[in-house]
């Protein structure tokens, strides 16, 4: 999204439709924590800040609680940061705030492999994490994250739609949550796109 009038306006289009909004750090980066007030004002909807931080303690709490006293929900932290860094964050933002791990990319380019991803969760888990993203467009990284974390933690799948993921399937690998942005923001009705996923979704859950 390119700024905060065009992610207002496909928001109000599709906030009947959604469990919540996960904002990027391009939007955020433009936008500051500010637009989470005006998005749980207007939709009374749960924020999730995708930040994922990867820096120090003392700067990534920083970063964490400038974002959770703005209303998110939850933040997302890289998991390769080590668990010192996860729990420092944790510190920083709970009891308002939950701390999401961002495990591994959604493409196969970068340097997170698997083993890396594992390592990452298992920090996580450690360190007072509670919800794991694992991509969806990747066969069989979903069930692994399950198997991983067990039946209580979140698991949000990105990945989904115009990468590659074919929407429903994810939920019906384990994961709580899809993640749906381009497919959504970028369709020329907003609102219908947001209604269809949704129903493939509750197939996938059924």
């Amino acid at each position: 999204m390119e700024n905060e009038t065009a992610a207002m306006a496909v928001i109000g289009q599709v906030a009947d439709e959604v469990s919540g909004i996960k904002l990027g750090n391009s939007l955020l980066y433009r936008t500051g924590p500010g637009i989470i007030a005006r998005i749980k004002t207007e939709f009374v909807l749960p924020v999730i800040a995708d930040l994922k931080i990867t820096d120090v303690s003392h700067v990534a709490a920083q970063v964490a609680q400038l974002f959770a006293k703005g209303g998110a929900d939850a933040v997302t932290v890289s998991g390769i940061c080590g668990p010192v860094v996860i729990a420092d964050v944790c510190k920083a933002v709970n009891p308002s705030c939950e701390v999401w791990l961002f495990t591994e990319f959604t493409d196969q380019f970068g340097l997170l492999d698997e083993e890396n991803s594992e390592s990452a969760t298992l920090a996580g888990l450690s360190a007072g994490a509670v919800g794991f993203q694992s991509p969806g467009n990747r066969p069989g990284r979903v069930e692994a994250m399950r198997q991983l974390v067990g039946p209580d933690c979140v698991i949000m799948s990105c990945g989904m739609g115009t990468q590659g993921g074919e929407v429903g399937t994810a939920v019906s690998s384990g994961a709580n949550f899809e993640i749906i942005g381009r497919s959504i923001y970028a369709a020329s009705d907003p609102q219908d796109a947001a209604r269809r996923f949704c129903e493939a979704i509750n197939r996938g859950l059924n």
